[in-house]
């Protein structure tokens, strides 16, 4: 093994070629070394910035990843094999919830992706961005200049879109000037589709969501993160880091677990971090901050002394600053889904024209509506939700600073924003539990994208190698749990539309014939219920008296070089799948940094 290149002893299929040499060191080659630019997690968003910061070839960047290098390899490259690796401790740190209280004590699945590429390795390819009163929500609640103005542009700047060769406008359509087209990352319509899209499409549209040609309010057919030509996956690792590895500014350090950040304080109390202590095969490192450390990997924060003094304390490490909104206002989109069997000749016939590759479809049918468009229930829920806060707000257990947030999640209510998703897939997947041997399925998942409830993420012990405590806190508000037990039984009226009814069998396999009353379904979605992987909030980007960890330029309350670059600083949940963001805050965080914007 080149100990400069160690993923060169990974595949060597000719389906997926093996990268250019890359500045992938050891920690022995790094330790006491100083970079002006230390980049802790390579995730989505932290090789998103070191990709960028590191076109300038006078500074020095370094990225310390946890997990390994996992380049080339096909298991996260073959788009048929993306739900095969959760729970592999490869390439998953296969996290858990803490027992849910309003869910039967259910501890969820909290899969995250390890290694270079972070969760863009692992995820389910839904490629799209949010409603732009989302983002707007973001400089309402005091950041200046972080509106949807803004971060379109870096939406567009990190996407390449790749037209398909087919064109059906029935089955997938798409407007070109919604997209990027010369971006890093490679996205696009998939080549390969299941044949339900069409009846899907009629199915919905029977039901009042009408198409939405500028995506955001109604039904669509997403893109996805697949190269359609290379026909793999396209990720941060492969896209922004790959064809910049051999950059001689730009050092990695893989399987490297960092402890903490070291810290100097002056006299008002700012902290400047000054070293990055690492493990590395049981062995301590430490390497020297030039200019500034950036967290991709929010918890490390408590780690290094900086959060609530109490749960510091309760951790055994010394409080350098006092931030008690680390690891709190944490929001989790959450799903539930109705399956229903596929008769047996719909399948043969499926698996005759598209072969093995009717296994590894990824979902594009998808929908974003306010509940008021699937629920003659939406008035009242919404008017309970509201009674409920105003209590709470009486009562002094809402803060300021959820307050906030709660009257700008009740306008979008009003509004009739899109707060509900529906998204179709094409065949059954394994979680929660295993299919009925020998049938196949199509499940219509429900998804809350604007939940209520807040939950926090903490350490437990000065142990840098122990999971965090994850409590997202599901159904705190009862309206989340009410709310998705309305979508659920518009997924089964898409069901039961022609022409998609055709292709199934009419039996319900979740949540199943016995389960029809509000009740029923509750208690259904309390036992099955699992998150979208989607997790925000736990550095918010919101002022220090509102429960802020970092300021709008990202950078750490009372720290002179310490930001936090990744999901965890958004402060109100945004209703699309994350991953089109991520990139996004990943190109706008490389320019807040160098001083072209703000």
């Amino acid at each position: 093994m080149n100990p400069l290149n160690p993923c060169c002893d990974l595949s060597s299929s000719s389906a997926f070629p093996l990268s250019p040499r890359t500045m992938i060191l050891s920690a022995n080659q790094v330790s006491g070394k100083s970079f002006d630019y230390i980049i802790v997690g390579g995730g989505t968003c932290g090789l998103v910035l070191a990709t960028r910061l590191s076109e300038d070839p006078s500074v020095s960047v370094l990225v310390i990843e946890a997990g390994a290098a996992n380049l080339d390899d096909p298991e996260i490259l073959d788009p048929t094999q993306f739900s095969t690796r959760f729970g592999n401790p490869k390439y998953d740190w296969a996290f858990e919830t803490v027992p849910q209280k309003s869910c039967n004590d259910l501890s969820v699945p909290f899969n995250r992706g390890k290694g270079l590429g972070g969760s863009s390795g692992i995820n389910f390819f839904q490629y799209h961005r949010p409603a732009k009163s989302d983002i707007d929500a973001f400089e309402e609640l005091g950041n200046e200049g972080w509106n949807w103005a803004l971060l379109e542009d870096y939406y567009v700047k990190s996407e390449r879109f790749v037209e398909p060769v087919k064109k059906d406008p029935a089955v997938l359509s798409y407007t070109l000037a919604n997209h990027g087209a010369t971006g890093p990352l490679t996205v696009g319509l998939p080549n390969v589709v299941s044949r339900f899209e069409g009846p899907y499409r009629t199915a919905i549209e029977s039901l009042g969501i009408e198409f939405a040609e500028k995506p955001t309010n109604g039904f669509w057919f997403t893109p996805i993160s697949v190269d359609p030509v290379e026909r793999v996956r396209s990720y941060a690792a492969n896209k922004y880091y790959q064809p910049n590895a051999t950059r001689e500014n730009l050092s990695v350090v893989v399987s490297a677990h960092v402890t903490k950040i070291v810290t100097a304080l002056d006299a008002n109390g700012q902290a400047t971090a000054v070293e990055v202590a690492f493990l590395s095969e049981d062995t301590s490192y430490t390497v020297k901050v030039g200019k500034e450390v950036v967290l991709s990997a929010g918890y490390i924060l408590e780690l290094s002394g900086i959060g609530n003094k109490s749960i510091l304390e309760a951790a055994g490490i010394e409080t350098k600053i006092h931030l008690p909104g680390v690891g709190e206002n944490v929001q989790e989109h959450f799903y539930s889904s109705v399956l229903q069997g596929i008769r047996p000749e719909v399948m043969l016939n499926l698996y005759e024209a598209l072969g093995k590759d009717v296994f590894g479809m990824a979902a594009t049918c998808i929908a974003f509506v306010p509940l008021a468009s699937v629920s003659p229930m939406h008035a009242s829920l919404q008017e309970s939700l509201a009674k409920a806060i105003e209590k709470d707000i009486s009562t002094g257990k809402i803060s300021e600073s959820l307050r906030k947030q709660y009257t700008i999640q009740l306008k979008h209510l009003q509004d009739r924003e899109p707060s509900c998703e529906f998204l179709m897939w094409p065949l059954f997947r394994t979680d929660p539990s295993a299919p009925v041997p020998g049938v196949q399925f199509l499940s219509v998942s429900a998804m809350a994208n604007h939940p209520f409830s807040r939950g926090s993420i903490h350490i437990t012990s000065n142990d840098p190698l122990l999971a965090p405590r994850i409590d997202p806190n599901y159904f705190e508000y009862e309206y989340d749990l009410l709310s998705i037990v309305e979508q659920l039984k518009f997924c089964r009226k898409i069901l039961d539309q022609e022409p998609l009814k055709q292709f199934l069998t009419g039996n319900e396999f979740r949540p199943g014939p016995n389960v029809q009353s509000d009740e029923e379904i509750a208690d259904y979605v309390k036992a099955n219920m699992r998150t979208t992987w989607h997790t925000i909030g736990s550095c918010s980007m919101l002022p220090r008296a509102d429960g802020g960890v970092v300021d709008r330029n990202l950078k750490v309350y009372n720290t002179t070089n310490i930001r936090v670059v990744d999901m965890s600083i958004l402060p109100l949940h945004i209703g699309a799948h994350i991953q089109a963001t991520a990139y996004a805050v990943g190109e706008l965080a490389a320019d807040i940094i160098t001083g072209q914007v703000f």
